[in-house]
């Protein structure tokens, strides 16, 4: 067997390129890519600037202040600037967001609605509060005993004497009921005034004083020099 040498040695090898023929290569490779690169983003920036003026075009066209609520799907309100008026409630479906044109809703009319405020404030003047403990079940018109002077607690438990008692049951009692003619005077209402006064007047109560200032507002009205009770004045007997 014998090898054949001449084909050996000149086989032909694959030609190789060189440097300059590489670069350029490269060079028109990049080059075509950043053609590429470029042709794409002005593609985007072109479909950007059509949505953007697509857009503007719709927002000017269409006004906020002319579009109804009828259009929306709700039930239509009275047009008088009334009361809210309540409806019962029913099992109607959601509403839904109606597909009409803006120049439709362009058409129809918003109708305000107004609520009716009032600046009043609830009337307290039949307002009742409990003078003295619970147990004794005494109350009061709030009103009245928020207006009696709290100068001194001697005045204080004179005027609330006034509304505990009436002008009848002054004349013919007093604190203790001495005398024959005299009756006393109802020990729970007086309880319940001595501790209204001494919650008000903390510290401050001297009971045996103001006894004998009810005993002479009791002789007062016996001897008709008391025309003023509870705020009235009455006539001399």
């Amino acid at each position: 067997m014998t090898l054949n040498i001449t084909h050996l040695k000149y086989k032909r090898q694959p030609l190789r390129k060189t440097s300059k023929q590489r670069s350029t290569t490269s060079k028109s490779r990049c080059m075509s890519l950043l053609a590429s690169f470029i042709k794409s983003v002005i593609l985007w920036q072109n479909l950007l600037n059509v949505n953007l003026a697509k857009k503007k075009k719709l927002y000017k066209s269409s006004d906020d202040s002319d579009v109804s609520l009828e259009d929306v799907g709700f039930s239509p309100v009275s047009s008088t600037p009334a009361t809210l008026h309540v409806h019962r409630f029913q099992a109607t479906p959601m509403p839904v967001a109606s597909s009409s044109p803006l120049s439709a809703q362009k058409s129809a009319k918003v109708i305000p609605v107004q609520l009716k405020t009032t600046d009043k404030t609830p009337d307290d003047s039949n307002a009742m509060m409990l003078v003295g403990s619970a147990s004794r079940g005494i109350y009061l018109s709030k009103k009245k005993v928020d207006l009696l002077s709290k100068s001194t607690p001697k005045l204080f438990a004179l005027k609330l004497f006034e509304l505990v008692f009436s002008r009848e049951e002054a004349k013919g009692g007093s604190v203790e009921g001495k005398g024959g003619k005299l009756h006393q005077l109802d020990p729970n209402r007086l309880a319940a005034l001595r501790e209204h006064t001494e919650r008000i007047f903390t510290n401050e109560v001297s009971w045996p004083e103001i006894k004998k200032a009810i005993d002479e507002k009791c002789r007062m009205v016996r001897n008709n020099r008391c025309t003023l009770w509870a705020g009235i004045k009455t006539n001399k007997d």
